[in-house]
């Protein structure tokens, strides 16, 4: 699993985070990683400004140093930092446009190994994501999605929330639906590929260069799999 460089400067990198891929080192995993990858690749040291899912692809920002981390953080803070997803939901998904707000808490399950939110919780922190439906079958939807808020796995959870959970999400969807490499290795998959991740791609991310003053909109093409995926539902 290898990332792709969608844009580099002597500040700033932005990358394509292949699904299955870890963003840096976590307890005890020393195993691959995008840190690792890119460590490999610059002499400066790389951070994160912000993470995916180890099973979400698409776009991610990192910094060459820390020369302009300040300032990065202060736009994600402020919310003016744009980034949008597109995500193969179960189910047909009735409204073209729709905006989801429910509030975000820790589950009572979760756990260091296995981390789990929930909406149940009325004392959770606010969190809102807007949808717009792109695309259907008889079966499942293609939604593009804007989340206003940035909490730990808020569109996950808020699509599950609505009866759409993301497709191959083994932590918040239905029971019953397995997960996606496991049910695809039952049977031929009809894009003849295997999934390792989830339906969920972070597309693009839109936000203003720290050091060139310009705004810039860094785009991750969607995925062959999902976007063969649609077809051969």
């Amino acid at each position: 699993m290898k990332i792709s460089i969608l844009y580099e400067d002597e500040n700033l990198i932005a990358v394509n985070k292949p699904p299955g891929l870890v963003c840096h080192p976590v307890g005890g995993y020393q195993g691959d990683t995008v840190i690792s990858q890119l460590s490999s690749m610059y002499p400066e040291n790389i951070h994160l400004l912000h993470r995916l899912d180890k099973n979400t692809s698409g776009v991610l920002l990192v910094t060459r140093g820390k020369r302009i981390i300040g300032k990065m953080y202060k736009q994600f803070a402020r919310r003016i930092i744009c980034k949008t997803y597109l995500a193969v939901v179960h189910g047909v998904v009735k409204f073209q446009q729709g905006i989801i707000k429910l509030p975000i808490a820790r589950a009572d399950e979760s756990s260091l190994i296995k981390l789990k939110m929930t909406t149940q919780n009325p004392s959770g922190l606010i969190a809102q994501t807007n949808y717009k439906l792109l695309e259907t079958t008889a079966t499942h939807s293609l939604l593009h999605l804007q989340p206003i808020t940035g909490r730990k796995h808020q569109i996950r959870l808020h699509l599950a929330a609505i009866g759409h959970p993301i497709v191959g999400d083994y932590l918040y969807t239905h029971s019953g639906v397995p997960f996606l490499w496991e049910y695809y290795l039952q049977r031929p998959s009809p894009w003849h590929e295997t999934i390792a991740g989830h339906a969920l791609h972070a597309h693009s991310i839109e936000f203003e260069h720290p050091v060139l003053g310009q705004q810039l909109k860094m785009t991750a093409p969607l995925p062959r799999h999902l976007h063969s995926m649609m077809k051969g539902f």
